[in-house]
């Protein structure tokens, strides 16, 4: 649920989203690569102590 709330609402994955929408993705694989990166995100907050940074975290 945290993944499609973060799709539908948040400004700092909407580039992400659109760019995966641009590929013809579908829908639950939008949700699923979504889920993934908050993951990652969490993960790496966790392990280095660290508050959300949107440049690291959607480093190209």
């Amino acid at each position: 649920m945290a993944s499609i709330s973060v799709k539908n609402h948040n400004a700092d994955f909407h580039d992400f989203v659109q760019r995966l929408e641009k590929k013809g993705k579908k829908a639950k694989v939008i949700v699923c690569a979504v889920m993934r990166k908050l993951m990652h995100i969490i993960f790496a907050m966790l392990k280095n102590n660290a508050e959300f940074d949107k440049k690291f975290a959607f480093a190209s």
